[in-house]
């Protein structure tokens, strides 16, 4: 059998065609590959915006819920504090009032009195009045039978009788203290007359 000769030409041409081959099919797989790299992160990114957007978004509306929260609550507080300043007011009328004594105080300091020793437990020793009211309160002892009860001054109360009994017991009816629990037992009632059908 006679051997072919080679020819060297065709082998390179052959090898350089095989090699130019297999570069465009290593290109086009890496294409492919950069191409699909490419559109995944595209993806990834796409999918961290939508993450980081919603993320913002929450946040802008949770400190917006905040914002409001806050601005009803001082809102809120703000009413409560002039409704109570109204209703303050109100109970310093009444307090000034008291003070001027338009009204007859014989009268009202003899109810108080009476009222007072019914309370107690044992007889007064002690009847306590404002600074106007010494004078009537004895007299008005000595109409009970009660000559002998000590009267002392307060020039601090505005008028009233504080008793205290042989025992220690103690009656406080001074109009300080009755303008006190008029307020506490009446308080929502007057809040409904001055804010009727309204939040208090």
């Amino acid at each position: 059998m006679v051997a072919t000769p080679v020819d060297a030409n065709e082998v390179r041409e052959r090898l350089l065609s095989y090699a130019r081959m297999e570069a465009e099919k290593i290109v086009r797989e890496a294409e492919e590959e950069a191409e699909r790299i490419l559109k995944d992160s595209e993806k990834e990114w796409l999918r961290r915006y939508q993450e980081y957007k919603a993320q913002e978004v929450k946040k802008v509306r949770d400190k917006a819920s905040q914002i409001e929260s806050e601005a009803r609550l001082k809102a809120r507080s703000s009413i409560s504090r002039t409704k109570e300043e109204i209703i303050n007011g109100l109970f310093r009328e009444v307090e000034d009032a008291l003070a001027k004594r338009n009204f007859d105080v014989a009268k009202s300091l003899e109810v108080l009195l009476a009222k007072s020793v019914e309370e107690l437990a044992s007889r007064p020793k002690k009847v306590i009045v404002s600074s106007k009211d010494v004078e009537l309160a004895k007299s008005l002892l000595k109409r009970m039978g009660m000559d002998d009860v000590l009267v002392k001054e307060s020039p601090s109360m505005i008028g009233g009788v504080i008793v205290e009994s042989e025992e220690g017991g103690i009656v406080d009816n001074s109009y300080e203290t009755r303008l006190s629990i008029v307020r506490d037992r009446f308080l929502d009632k007057v809040r409904g007359i001055l804010w009727e059908g309204r939040e208090t």
